[in-house]
């Protein structure tokens, strides 16, 4: 039984040994990607900060931008909906006004 375990133990080394034997090259090209994908993303957060209506002097972590786009996007989706209502509501007056 202890030869079994060692063989299995063996058998999950080399298979561990592969996940993380990349090459220099590899591992390079893995660098710059993850980079970009970093900068692409912090881009993305300051322009959605900059286009909500909050203070742009404050640093304001990620989590903080992504509350306040919620909010911003159900304020205008509110928003939309009641002007929606309105549009209606003078159509039907301009319609009353015309008989």
């Amino acid at each position: 039984m202890g030869k079994a375990v060692a063989v299995d133990e063996e058998h999950v080394k080399d298979d561990m040994d592969g996940l993380y034997s990349r090459s220099p090259e590899l591992r390079f090209s893995h660098k710059l990607a993850e980079r970009k994908r970093r900068k692409e993303m912090k881009d993305l957060f300051e322009e959605l900060k900059n286009v909500l209506p909050v203070d742009k002097t404050l640093k304001t972590s990620k989590w903080a931008i992504l509350t306040k786009a919620v909010e911003y996007v159900s304020l205008l989706r509110d928003r939309d909906q009641s002007m929606e209502q309105e549009l209606i509501s003078l159509k039907q007056q301009l319609e009353s006004l015309k008989k």
